[in-house]
């Protein structure tokens, strides 16, 4: 997140510029600067704009879904020792011991 926390603040949008190119836009207090000049296709003008605010919102995403498998794994640790515990108390009823 350093990367992102460090790049122009957002929202950044594509412009189609005099000449044909595109160019992504970050609007500040009080202009609008150009943080990109992209000569090829207009889609990827619109992919880079549109990281600014995906790529941070992939990586909470991802921090979220990294918490709800480590609470997972811990729930299914607790009842595999519930399960195995389970089995030697009846082994244990059954055989003695």
């Amino acid at each position: 997140m350093g990367r992102a926390n460090a790049a122009t603040p957002g929202p950044w949008y594509d412009s189609v510029m005099d000449g044909g190119y595109s160019a992504v836009i970050s609007p500040d207090h009080w202009t609008e600067r150009s943080i990109a000049d992209v000569w090829e296709e207009q889609a990827n003008a619109d992919f880079i704009a549109e990281a600014r605010e995906d790529v941070p919102q992939l990586a909470h995403d991802l921090l979220q879904a990294l918490e709800e498998i480590e609470r997972l794994n811990a729930y299914i640790e607790e009842r595999d020792q519930d399960a195995i515990q389970a089995g030697w108390d009846r082994r244990k009823a059954t055989y003695g011991g």
